[in-house]
């Protein structure tokens, strides 16, 4: 945890990259290094979101809690967009399975039950078109 804290501290202040990303400027560059800087952005988000998660766990163990590891594998470390979202918010996609895409229908319903949580998520995060543009890609 304390590596990780560390590697996210040098991260964040050597390499600006939610900066670029929030100003545009990856969009603007071409492949050879947008691809790259992109990577790099999603490196970073993944270490920033373990760090937290981490630090959260570790209150709840501390307290007798056992809540289900989130980010089992690093963001580089996944062979497939199931595999990516399976691993990369563990409890909230328990959750989403549980409450949301098996009352829709789950697996005999697919594309509904699929597009009904992909909803719910963009909602939780604040609906901007993108997200649909994210929840379509998927």
């Amino acid at each position: 945890l304390a590596l990780a804290m560390l590697m996210l501290e040098v991260a964040s202040c050597t390499v600006p990259l939610f900066a670029l990303a929030r100003s545009g400027v990856l969009g603007t560059l071409e492949p050879s290094l947008g691809a790259p800087a992109v990577l790099g952005t999603l490196n970073i988000m993944w270490l920033k979101f373990l760090v937290i998660w981490r630090i959260a766990r570790c209150w709840a163990l501390a307290d007798g809690i056992d809540p289900p590891e989130n980010m089992r594998r690093c963001v580089n470390n996944h062979y497939s967009v199931a595999s990516f979202w399976k691993s990369w918010h563990v409890s909230f996609n328990r959750w989403l399975v549980r409450y949301i895409y098996i009352p829709c229908g789950g697996m005999r319903q697919r594309v509904l039950a699929t597009a009904v949580t992909f909803l719910f998520v963009a909602y939780w995060h604040d609906i901007e078109p993108k997200l649909f543009a994210w929840g379509g890609l998927n």
